[in-house]
């Protein structure tokens, strides 16, 4: 323990009253056995805690011993939720999903539309040159077209096939 700390907690109280809760919730959300748009990953855990409202549900417990201070609140929280038996009691329940994974070949174009893109282009101008050379430098801008056939792929690949829309709110879930 800290000798200069208001709190005389025992050495090793924070892996044991912080860690552990939160590793327990990770361990129970991923599961194998739950499909990957309903898993909550670290992710949607970081994003809990940009909640105000959730932040007030974690710190309204009284802590044990009267202490005020918000770590023994929240600590004293996570320590009940971790005992919990009750589903709606532990801690998993306080962490909602916040973004929608999909799966399919299709998203590995989604998640590296850039790189694809951007080798698209590569593979234009080297076309292009290959070609022409340097005689007709208008054709190089020809590449644009290149560059919006990548986007407009994109676009509809996440439109129609996924039901998203590129600049798709993370807060919405399934």
């Amino acid at each position: 323990a800290l000798k200069s700390a208001a709190l005389p907690l025992p050495a090793g109280d924070f892996v044991e009253s912080i860690v552990a809760p939160f590793h327990g919730a990770i361990v129970e959300s991923m599961t194998l056995t739950k499909r990957l748009h309903a898993r909550v990953g670290y992710d949607d855990i970081n994003e809990t805690f940009w909640s105000k409202d959730t932040i007030a549900k974690m710190l309204t417990m009284e802590a044990m011993g009267g202490a005020t201070s918000t770590y023994a609140k929240f600590r004293q929280f996570l320590r009940s939720a971790a005992a919990a038996t009750e589903k709606d009691q532990r801690l998993a329940a306080v962490f909602e999903k916040t973004y929608r994974e999909h799966l399919g070949w299709g998203m590995v174009f989604c998640n590296f539309h850039r790189m694809f893109t951007f080798l698209s282009l590569c593979f234009h101008l080297l076309v292009v040159h290959a070609f022409t050379g340097f005689s007709n430098p208008a054709m190089y801008f020809s590449a644009a077209v290149t560059a919006a056939a990548c986007n407009l792929t994109l676009e509809v690949h996440c439109v129609f096939i996924h039901g998203q829309e590129l600049l798709w709110s993370r807060r919405t879930s399934l």
